[in-house]
């Protein structure tokens, strides 16, 4: 059970990574504009 609990927390932090990513590509890309 708690190695669940493990995985979903990475999971989680995957996540919010994956929206700083797309956050930092799309403010880029507003910059070339």
């Amino acid at each position: 059970n708690g190695l669940l609990t493990y995985d979903r927390e990475i999971i989680k932090m995957n996540e919010d990574e994956l929206r700083d990513i797309n956050i930092s590509l799309f403010q880029h890309h507003k910059e070339i504009k």
